[in-house]
């Protein structure tokens, strides 16, 4: 397939969002990838148009309808962000597929903010520890194969000014 060029005129992107909920990965977004014009896919959004924040029968939809939002800005050629705290390695191959099939270079981007400060930003919002907890869990048992599947990873550390500086590991 002939690779689509984004509104620069480069090869377009899609770019994955992986971090924990409170890891700043909205607001990194709406920082440095809108103002380049970069589509946002937020699974948190599809589930509040569909009036709940999680019930588990229905998250096989907002997955369909996440995916049916990025094929439609790629079909254009825009660049596309999948805002999501995931760490499933299927589904960020499934991206990367995604991405691949459609002529785009997929990048992966970590937010590397620690379990407490997520921790301390969610649960002001009464977000559930437990599913804090089991990210944090999934994170840590699928980190050797994400570091393989999203080659090269981009990572943001953290900062307590939240002054970002990137680096990149495995180029």
């Amino acid at each position: 397939m002939e690779s689509p060029e984004s509104l620069t005129g480069t090869q377009a992107t899609l770019h994955v969002m992986l971090g924990l909920p409170g890891s700043g990965k909205s607001t990194w977004i709406d920082r440095h990838l809108v103002p380049q014009g970069c589509q946002v896919v937020c699974q948190d959004n599809i589930r509040r148009a569909l009036g709940h924040v999680f019930h588990g029968p229905l998250e096989s939809l907002v997955h369909a309808l996440a995916c049916l939002q990025a094929r439609q800005h790629m079909a254009r050629g825009l660049d596309v962000v999948i805002d999501e705290s995931c760490f499933d390695v299927n589904v960020l191959r499934r991206w990367r597929r995604l991405a691949e099939e459609s002529g785009y270079t997929p990048q992966f981007i970590y937010m590397e903010t620690p379990l407490e400060v997520c921790l301390e930003r969610r649960l002001a919002t009464a977000f559930p520890r437990e599913v804090l907890e089991h990210k944090e869990f999934s994170r840590r048992h699928n980190w050797p194969f994400i570091l393989e599947d999203c080659a090269p990873l981009r990572v943001i550390p953290y900062t307590e000014k939240n002054q970002e500086s990137e680096t990149c590991l495995n180029n």
